[in-house]
């Protein structure tokens, strides 16, 4: 988001702020408004400096939606990993590494399925911190080799993996990755994001 669109957002909302102070509404409860608005704000133009234009693109046939957008850098159209059966690569380059997401389907050993692809690692958990809505909880691995890391998401009941492949001679801030991973959505919260960053696109050109 350009600084011109960032100034247009917020000239939208303050009339309404404005309005709610007039009704009444306390000076304290107006400024409280005004600065979430600019954070919220703040936080989509850094988003969208460090991350792709849109989301990935879902493959058809999947039994999970999700919404993610990757570091920039990092494709948005999927390609059947060949050295990974069973999983889509989303080629980046040699500074962000390339992401990959696998769907559980009806496999009772998913999560097995994954360490055999990417190996294993240090496990752990972690739940996104998006602005506006709950956040995810998610089991992670941390797989570290020669010469990359893996940083492995599985979503609840395993029913998806999600995989950065992070270059250990690349340039990926860990910002970039934390706000990759704070833009995921899955199924109707999906959709839903999808929607409002399509609106948020067409309003800022």
């Amino acid at each position: 988001m350009t600084p011109i669109a960032v100034q247009r957002r917020i000239a939208r909302v303050v009339p309404g702020l404005l309005l709610l102070a007039g009704c009444g509404c306390g000076l304290g409860d107006y400024e409280q408004k005004m600065l979430e608005e600019q954070q919220r704000v703040g936080r989509i133009d850094k988003e969208n400096k460090e991350l792709a234009d849109g989301p990935l693109e879902v493959p058809t046939g999947q039994p999970l939606d999700l919404f993610l957008r990757p570091p920039r850098g990092v494709s948005v159209q999927p390609e059947a990993s060949t050295d990974r059966t069973g999983f889509y690569r989303y080629k980046g380059d040699a500074n962000t590494g390339n992401v990959y997401v696998g769907w559980a389907g009806k496999e009772k050993d998913f999560k097995d399925k994954v360490g055999s692809a990417f190996g294993k690692g240090t496990p752990g958990t972690l739940t996104t911190e998006p602005w506006d809505r709950e956040g995810v909880a998610l089991d992670t691995v941390t797989v570290e080799d020669a010469n990359r890391t893996f940083h492995i998401y599985l979503t609840p009941g395993n029913r998806l993996a999600l995989i950065y492949e992070v270059p250990k001679a690349g340039k990926l801030s860990p910002d970039a990755l934390k706000a990759s991973l704070n833009t995921l959505a899955l199924d109707a919260d999906a959709a839903k994001l999808r929607s409002e960053h399509n609106k948020r696109r067409k309003a800022a050109k």
